[in-house]
């Protein structure tokens, strides 16, 4: 099997409609790492001579990091006056958090993606 050393976790597009493409990919063990580190806050404690470590998960920023790294990019995502969205952090943050079409989307296809990788790597196994 080959690997692209260059791009380890390309983005798969799909087709949703309308003319619309979404390209998504999984979140690998990097990115989550990276993600986890941006989002996680540890703080050593001392009550009554015991040391112990608070720790803070800002986690409405670790969704919008996770969201901002899956989704890749889009065409054909519009406003109501068919006014093209364009595919940045902030909007993308916005349509996962309210639109749940959106949100149930790009979740299904993550899930798709995960089968797809889970068939890939079983057919590698019997090889």
């Amino acid at each position: 099997m080959k690997f692209n050393l260059s791009n380890l976790n390309p983005g798969t597009t799909f087709d949703i409609g309308d003319g619309a493409r979404l390209t998504i990919r999984l979140c690998n063990g990097a990115a989550l790492d990276e993600i986890y580190s941006a989002t996680t806050n540890k703080r050593e404690v001392w009550k009554r001579g015991v040391r112990s470590v608070d720790v803070e998960v800002d986690e409405a920023r670790r969704s919008e990091l996770i969201w901002d790294y899956s989704i890749m990019d889009w065409d054909g995502i519009e406003d109501e006056h068919g006014k093209a969205i364009p595919c940045n952090a902030e909007n993308k943050a916005t349509l996962m958090r309210e639109s749940l079409v959106f949100a149930r989307l790009v979740n299904g296809l993550l899930d798709r993606l995960i089968e797809q990788t889970d068939a890939a790597a079983q057919a590698l196994e019997k090889n």
